[in-house]
């Protein structure tokens, strides 16, 4: 049997609260935080699309695959796979090493704040490396998404031009044909 509810703040019960009421508390607790949420479930949704059309079928309704919002299913590997991995791995870079206090339970809000004073120094140690880490690997990824376009458009020019020169040929070694 459950306990009675005790405390201070209200429950929130999805029958008698309006979700606009819902994202107004979560942007007085959290500023941004919603909005950030929106941006990262846009960039990185995931749709479902008729079979045959490309992408994995993991989660598919029969007759659909998913893929990314931004474009092409597993097979794609061109640029557009390779910038949405790009932001993800720029979504995921930066760690926040802001140790929420906020507690339900009486005493814990306390215990937490004092856990928080005793080892932030190191927490705030490691996200700075993380973080760091993450923008390097963010930054090595641009780079390398930038060469592959760049070796992709030359690849493109020098297959057209070996299929100009390839007519020559046939036409120089065959001239009555």
């Amino acid at each position: 049997m459950a306990a009675p509810h005790n405390r201070s703040e209200p429950v929130l019960d999805a029958t008698s609260t309006a979700l606009g009421d819902v994202a107004d508390r979560l942007e007085a607790v959290a500023p941004g935080y919603l909005e950030r949420v929106r941006q990262a479930t846009a960039r990185l949704a995931v749709r479902a699309r008729p079979a045959g059309a490309g992408g994995g079928g993991h989660g598919a309704s029969d007759g659909e695959a998913l893929h990314p919002a931004g474009g092409g299913g597993s097979g794609d590997t061109g640029a557009g796979a390779a910038r949405l991995a790009l932001l993800s791995v720029e979504d995921a870079a930066t760690i926040d090493v802001d140790v929420p206090v906020a507690s339900r339970q009486r005493g814990a809000r306390p215990l937490k704040a004092g856990v928080k004073r005793l080892v932030g120094w190191y927490v705030s140690y490691l996200g700075q490396q993380v973080t760091v880490l993450g923008q390097s690997v963010t930054r090595l990824g641009a780079v390398l998404v930038e060469r592959t376009e760049e070796l992709d458009a030359r690849t493109e020019a020098l297959g057209a031009d070996v299929a100009r020169l390839a007519e020559r040929v046939e036409r120089l070694e065959h001239p009555f044909r």
